[in-house]
């Protein structure tokens, strides 16, 4: 296994463990000193934070590892299973990295452009020439490095970054057409809307965390005039801080719709009321997320069998870290398109 290999002499959970102590017994120490640094300057309070961060960060980095040598000690001891991964294990055994996408990147980016909005007071990047805004506390390099994320290993606009790109939204044959309502649901900085905010009618993006809502402002003030930003949550019903998809777009009868959905696990909860909105479209394309739940792809795909859509999944699979206590068989189907 990979990390086998450099620790010859201690087993993978013996070093996990023993690192593990040794991290939260430092981590104490830097609680213990926290009182005394809380009587100093504001730039030593805000080192302890990013001590504290970066500590919080290694230890799930550790999980995160001790959890992918699980998947490899699973499949090594189950020979007939791991046929159906054995792309997908190879690339794990020759990586030492953290993989979500476990497949090779074929390219990068040459440059990312940032910069600071003096006037908005917020960070960006330029996509084609646009300004994408980033949180007012995000860092022109962190915006970067988000960016290129965005690009080179979730593939989110395709561009063959990697051999399989699991969670890429469109393909040559399903993708958002000139005249579609875009629906970009859980948006965050919507960088696929910007992507196709030229030969869409209109376009929804639907955040409800609340960071995201002045640089979402600032990216699509030259486009104001057909982009709606909705702060709250997709929902199965309607209520102060929730909305349902059909109660939203209801004005846009006979309106061919374009909707995706990334809403961290809640997909299954919305999908019925998101397919009421096929009643009245002339036509509907779904993009939706299937990877933050084990059972999520096949309970959308039973509801969108039942409702009449025809549909495929995206390339590959891909390990949702995040999930740390996903069980067999680890790998997951990022998305799932549907056209009705």
């Amino acid at each position: 296994m990979r990390l086998l290999k450099k620790i010859k002499n201690l087993s993978l959970v013996n070093f996990v463990k023993n690192l593990y102590s040794s991290l939260v017994y430092d981590s104490h120490k830097d609680i213990l000193e926290l009182r005394e640094l809380l009587r100093k300057s504001d730039d030593e309070i805000e080192r302890l934070h990013r001590e504290l961060y970066l500590l919080s960060d290694r230890l799930v980095q550790l999980k995160v590892l001790l959890k992918q040598e699980e998947i490899l000690r699973y499949y090594a001891t189950h020979p007939d299973e791991s046929k159906k991964y054995s792309e997908e294990l190879a690339y794990m055994e020759e990586t030492q990295e953290i993989i979500t996408f476990p497949y090779r990147k074929l390219k990068q980016l040459d440059y990312v452009e940032s910069g600071y909005d003096d006037t908005a007071h917020l960070p960006y990047v330029l996509h084609e020439n646009r300004r994408l805004y980033f949180p007012k506390n995000w860092t022109k390099d962190r915006c970067a490095d988000m960016y290129r994320y965005y690009i080179e290993d979730e593939n989110l606009l395709g561009g063959n970054y990697r051999e399989k790109a699991p969670h890429q939204y469109q393909t040559d044959s399903f993708k958002v057409e000139d005249g579609d309502v875009l629906v970009d649901v859980g948006c965050a900085e919507a960088l696929l809307s910007l992507d196709v905010i030229e030969r869409v009618k209109k376009v929804y993006l639907i955040e409800s965390d609340e960071m995201w809502l002045e640089p979402l402002r600032h990216t699509f003030e030259p486009y104001k005039d057909k982009v709606v930003i909705v702060n709250k949550l997709l929902s199965d019903e309607d209520s102060e801080n929730g909305i349902r998809l059909d109660t939203l777009l209801k004005q846009d009868v006979d309106d061919s719709f374009f909707i995706k959905i990334d809403i961290e696990g809640g997909e299954t909860v919305v999908i019925k009321s998101v397919l009421e909105c096929s009643s009245f479209a002339r036509k509907m394309k779904l993009a939706c997320c299937t990877y933050h739940k084990s059972l999520d792809y096949e309970n959308i795909k039973k509801i969108l069998l039942t409702d009449g859509f025809s549909f495929d999944s995206s390339d590959g699979y891909l390990i949702f870290s995040s999930d740390l206590k996903m069980k067999v068989p680890y790998f997951r189907k990022g998305m799932i398109r549907a056209v009705k």
